[in-house]
């Protein structure tokens, strides 16, 4: 269910949602116009009973019937931004190519290999890492044998460069017709004909040679062959995501919020291979998370107790927090920056100019600043006091964790609401705060 609703797809259980949600609404009507037309011609002490429950009833079907379809359209809305984090996919030409490789509707693909702990591994986490969870991917062997010592280091050596180490003491499991008959599309990597493959299942035959027994240089050679293969594989079953190159990929378990849209006057157009251009969308993807998160971020400081701050937060971001978190993401995708923070901070900072410029976000005096600082550290101080650090070496770990939250909380704006929607109209999407801040908005420009 979930792959259907991340692509797109309507699933079988909404689908049974909107039939419910047309046929209340339906009652709710009839029973309106049944109220309406029998009102002036129905006698007795109780002709206005029916007549409020007649209005009631209608009233409580159209209004369910409503909140069913903003709720399903803001879910659907969230849906497609899933699949395509960073906004940058040409969403009509991957589905026509997934369509003329005919394999759109893929969504079980299982990968055989002769041994099934080479190969078809390689192949399966490959994939998995630009599937994002919407797929069901498993690896298979036709005569399965556990991996020898020397295989394990020579594949983890090998993979981890791709960030796809992968656990190859785990025995490998035998092909079987319950796999082949469950699978939307078997490739076969070194063993064509190997076994039957029904005639409803789509089947690739891959010439790739076994990266086991040689050396170093010989496996990678073979790695080279499985990234292209599988990246060619991601583009037949239409993913927005088809480069295997850490500056690709979407970083294993980081959160991404559905602000689709790019405000234009955030950064002038350039080029999608510019660097500064690269830097600019992830670092805008990191902030995003801060300004999804302002509101329960402004709750949590006013909600301190004595330690909070001496006036009413408002709704606010740590552009520090941003930088930091994007700084890690630039050392996962080995990027080769000498100083990872350096580079974030320079980034998001661009970013935050272009929303301060537009009066989405406004900068705290440095007054405020220090009292956010003051509170922070109360704050850490309790939940981690000084005394339970460790002593030595190992103490200077939680010291340079505490300066840096000390850097994030001075590096603070106020998130100014109905300008930021203006921006970013998708942030609705992101909890109840938001989306009574867009209905608000909405209530002002309509007012």
């Amino acid at each position: 269910m979930d792959d259907e609703r991340r692509h797109g797809r309507t699933t079988p259980a909404e689908r049974k949602g909107i039939l419910a949600a047309s046929a209340i609404a339906l009652v709710g009507l009839g029973a309106i116009a049944w109220t309406v037309s029998g009102a002036g011609s129905t006698d007795g002490p109780f002709a206005w009973v029916s007549v409020v429950v007649g209005y009631l009833i209608g009233a409580w079907c159209l209004a369910f019937a409503g909140w069913f379809t903003v709720t399903y359209l803001r879910q659907r809305r969230s849906a497609r931004r899933f699949s395509d984090p960073f906004g940058d996919g040409d969403s009509e030409a991957i589905a026509r190519a997934a369509s003329e490789a005919g394999l759109a509707d893929v969504r079980t693909v299982l990968f055989v290999s002769p041994r099934g702990i080479g190969r078809s591994r390689m192949a399966a986490e490959y994939l998995r890492a630009l599937t994002l969870g919407t797929h069901d991917i498993e690896a298979a062997g036709v005569a399965p044998e556990p991996a020898s010592a020397l295989d394990h280091v020579l594949l983890v050596a090998v993979t981890a460069v791709d960030r796809a180490v992968f656990d190859t003491r785990r025995p490998p499991q035998r092909v079987s017709a319950a796999l082949v008959d469950r699978a939307h599309l078997v490739v076969r990597i070194g063993c064509p004909g190997a076994f039957r493959v029904p005639s409803g299942v789509a089947v690739r035959d891959w010439d790739v040679p076994d990266p086991l027994g040689g050396d170093l240089e010989q496996a990678s050679q073979v790695r080279g062959q499985l990234r292209r293969h599988v990246e060619e594989l991601a583009g037949e079953l239409g993913l927005a995501h088809r480069s295997l190159d850490l500056r690709d990929r979407v970083v294993p378990g980081q959160r991404h919020v559905f602000a689709a849209a790019r405000a234009a006057e955030l950064r002038p157009p350039v080029e999608r291979d510019d660097e500064s251009a690269w830097m600019s969308t992830h670092a805008e993807a990191r902030l995003l998370v801060e300004i999804a998160d302002a509101p329960e971020r402004a709750a949590e400081i006013n909600g301190r107790g004595p330690r909070r701050p001496d006036f009413v937060v408002p709704w606010l971001i740590s552009a520090g927090a941003a930088s930091s978190a994007f700084a890690r993401e630039l050392e996962w995708r080995a990027l080769g920056s000498p100083s990872p923070l350096s580079a974030a901070e320079d980034a998001v900072a661009r970013v935050v100019d272009g929303l301060v410029t537009i009066g989405a976000l406004r900068p705290f005096s440095d007054a405020r600043r220090l009292e956010l600082r003051r509170s922070g550290r109360a704050q850490r101080d309790v939940d981690d006091p000084p005394e339970r650090w460790p002593v030595g070496l190992a103490g200077e770990y939680p010291a340079m964790a505490e300066a840096r939250s000390t850097a994030e909380d001075l590096a603070t704006f106020e998130v100014v609401p109905d300008r930021m929607l203006a921006a970013y109209p998708d942030l609705d999407v992101e909890g109840d705060a938001w989306a009574a801040a867009a209905a608000a908005a909405r209530a002002v420009r309509r007012g």
